[in-house]
């Protein structure tokens, strides 16, 4: 008789509606521009679909995003977007927040912070507060230590610092952040604060690159998602996110991600936190929503040769095969002259202040970033800007290896700007 009361009393509270802890925020990004960058756009798209479907008020969502492909020349569908092959549009109906020259580190470092500078330009910022639940959905280029933005990048140690400093003004509750990048896991690893309630995702572990998918599409000549946006929200409609916890959706998420790392960052004590108080309830409307199997992948970087590729093999003139080979041949010299400028930037680096090249010495993880960001700051400004020439990606690993080797930031700056003088 007991055990049959105490099961019931189980029961009973679980079915009790979960206390409202506070408001539930997201902040959407699509980071990159540009036709062959298609599918960061539908995935933000994709996801305040998700979001509006789940309860999450409109005036709670603030969406980045260029904005320049729904109504690119080459979408044969103006005015749309799609996630995948079935070609739902995700386009109609959203609401853009900060679009163009809008999509900046510096507004979305503003946004998260509350900048009461673009609340006097009207803009839409984060009010959450300290019973407030924050979700963030960033997607677009990264490297170590950086993702990209259309103008300029956004720095591990700036991040982290913008994230330790929301929690010291107590500027929410809990927080997920689920990031897609190449390399994402090092905007993370060794840096994330783990006791100060946020949950991060990434597409990728710190050393690798995150993959697109549906890049085969029969008339959209341009990859229409990434794998690790795709697969959690496809997990996350079938799911009652009533029930479904964080760590549960990572754990499956991971298994279905199966080309790169799927990677947890942060405080473990919200493993068991629902979905729900993040992304909203799918039993408002989006449980149940059809997906497809991915398919069709190449790793994140090489998308770029998708548009190039359909070009070439859907050319009816010689005009049309001629200028889609001159693209192709202005990509792979690119790809030499990037290779080229980090062989002449490594070979001035051995041979340091006259033939003496510093001994290693041991820097903290933060310290590690901070060099990174000092070389590749001055390296983006004299050379090449990530955004515009991502050729540059697979290389900037090796200025963290300078900085591992204990070379001088400033050392390593003054080379750079000898060479891309």
């Amino acid at each position: 008789m007991h055990s049959q009361l105490t099961l019931t009393i189980l029961i009973y509270a679980l079915t009790l509606p979960r206390p409202n802890l506070g408001a539930r925020w997201a902040v959407l990004v699509a980071g990159s521009s540009g036709w062959w960058n298609y599918r960061h756009q539908a995935d933000v798209s994709h996801a305040q679909k998700i979001l509006l479907k789940n309860g999450i008020p409109s005036d709670h969502i603030i969406t980045m995003m260029y904005d320049d492909v729904a109504y690119n020349r080459q979408n044969p569908f103006p005015g749309k977007l799609f996630n995948d092959y079935t070609h739902t549009d995700v386009y109609e109906g959203i609401t853009i927040d900060y679009r163009r020259e809008e999509v900046t580190p510096k507004n979305f470092l503003g946004v998260l912070l509350g900048d009461e500078e673009l609340v006097l330009k009207g803009k839409k910022v984060l009010r959450s507060g300290p019973e407030d639940n924050v979700f963030i959905f960033f997607t677009d280029h990264g490297s170590e230590h950086l993702i990209a933005f259309p103008h300029g990048e956004l720095y591990a140690d700036t991040l982290i610092e913008t994230l330790n400093k929301m929690h010291s003004q107590n500027r929410y509750h809990n927080m997920v952040i689920y990031l897609e990048a190449c390399y994402s896991g090092s905007m993370f690893e060794g840096l994330l604060d783990k006791s100060i309630q946020i949950h991060a995702l990434t597409a990728a572990n710190a050393h690798e690159s995150s993959y697109a998918t549906f890049c085969n599409d029969r008339k959209i000549s341009a990859c229409l998602a990434d794998e690790f946006s795709y697969q959690w929200m496809n997990v996350s409609v079938q799911e009652d996110l009533e029930r479904w916890t964080l760590n549960e959706e990572f754990r499956t998420v991971k298994k279905k991600v199966q080309h790169s790392h799927v990677t947890k960052y942060g405080d473990q004590s919200l493993d068991e936190k629902h979905l729900a108080d993040f992304i909203g309830s799918s039993s408002a409307g989006t449980r149940g929503d059809l997906f497809m199997k991915p398919r069709h992948y190449v790793p994140a970087l090489d998308a770029v040769f998708v548009p190039i590729h359909r070009k070439m093999i859907g050319a009816e003139t010689t005009a049309a095969i001629r200028l889609a080979e001159l693209e192709f041949s202005l990509r792979i010299q690119r790809m030499k002259l990037v290779q080229d400028t980090f062989k002449y930037i490594e070979e001035a680096s051995k041979t340091l202040k006259g033939g003496q090249i510093l001994k290693p010495h041991q820097r903290t993880k933060m310290a590690l970033v901070k060099c990174f960001h000092t070389i590749h700051e001055t390296f983006t400004q004299r050379c090449f800007h990530t955004s515009t020439t991502p050729e540059v990606i697979p290389y900037l690993s090796r200025f963290t290896s300078m900085c591992e080797n204990g070379l001088n930031p400033e050392d390593i700056v003054e080379i750079i700007r000898e060479i891309c003088s």
